[in-house]
């Protein structure tokens, strides 16, 4: 741990990821008690024809898809509290982990919207320009690189 002092946006992203941990998880749980429901219960119209068409067509039942919709829920969960946590703790490798995640995360909107002509994410994509220009500030620099 840094003997620098925390920066606020750092503690609070680091009380989101966890924030978000517990939401992922409890989806995941839902998705667990939704496999023993009729989707008819939950969709109607369009909406029901389209995910009962997906898994005709990728020979899935309800059940297995909510419960693997669960399982990715509960280990997104997760990794956001891991990163929560090292994002509190101020570990060096959490820093890494931020600017490869927002570079991803630009590269993806870019790419999307050059593959699909449509532009998507913009928003997601400018809030991790301004997280990856945020990490690279002196004071949350050293938060995470010096011991």
């Amino acid at each position: 741990m840094s003997d620098v002092r925390r920066p606020i946006l750092i503690t609070l992203l680091g009380v989101l990821y966890i924030l978000g941990a517990v939401i992922l998880v409890l989806g995941g749980v839902a998705m667990f008690v939704a496999g023993t429901s009729n989707p008819a219960d939950m969709f109607s119209g369009e909406t029901l024809d389209k995910i009962l068409q997906f898994l005709a067509d990728n020979n899935l039942s309800w059940g297995d898809f909510t419960n693997a919709s669960g399982i990715a829920l509960i280990v997104m969960g997760v990794i956001s509290f891991i990163l929560g946590i090292g994002f509190l703790k101020g570990w060096a490798i959490f820093w890494y982990l931020g600017v490869i995640f927002n570079i991803l995360s630009i590269v993806a909107v870019v790419w999307s919207s050059i593959s699909t002509g449509v532009i998507q994410g913009v928003a997601g994509a400018i809030v991790s320009l301004i997280l990856l220009l945020y990490l690279f500030l002196p004071g949350v620099k050293a938060f995470f690189l010096s011991d």
